[in-house]
């Protein structure tokens, strides 16, 4: 399993809205009918340095935006476990993913996480139980408030043989 990032120099995605990234939390990990488009910009110079285009722009830390090429070539894999959502973006043609397929898969004893009292308030490195991923192959987790996006191997090589950059995947270790 692995996890999703944003890939370093590579171009992101910013909410405009006063409560930027936050005016997305509502709706992470829970009931994305309720969503309403958001207004996006897509930043691709980080000071005087040009980034790289991205065929999925990182929305924060754990949303992607797909540009329609990336959509097409990976709606087979991410459909099933997430909607697409329409934001309103002037340089791009971009939808956001919401992930729907969460799943109890946290390891709390061999992940590092932060709790106060029994509630875990953020993990820092994620440790997957393997029984109860099984052969998920997009996933966010429950126990985590803002769950990054897991992938399996199968999305891993679909991404890379279709050419796509923007993303880079981080290795899960599953106990």
């Amino acid at each position: 399993m692995f996890r999703v990032v944003g890939a370093a120099g590579a171009e992101f995605g910013r909410v405009l809205h006063p409560d930027g990234e936050r005016a997305l939390t509502p709706w992470i990990g829970t009931d994305w009918r309720a969503y309403e488009p958001i207004d996006v910009a897509l930043v691709g110079e980080d000071g005087a340095r040009v980034l790289t285009r991205s065929d999925a722009p990182s929305l924060g830390s754990s949303l992607f935006l797909f540009r329609s090429r990336a959509r097409q070539v990976m709606a087979e894999s991410l459909s099933r476990h997430g909607v697409w959502l329409p934001v309103r973006c002037p340089d791009a043609d971009l939808q956001l993913f919401g992930v729907t397929t969460l799943l109890d898969a946290l390891d709390p004893e061999r992940s590092e996480v932060h709790a106060y009292g029994v509630d875990i308030v953020a993990v820092f490195e994620h440790v997957l139980r393997r029984d109860r991923v099984g052969g998920a192959t997009v996933f966010g987790v429950l126990d985590d408030p803002t769950s990054p996006t897991f992938v399996d191997q199968r999305f891993v090589n679909r991404w890379n043989q279709a050419g796509f950059v923007g993303l880079e995947f981080a290795r899960v270790e599953l106990a």
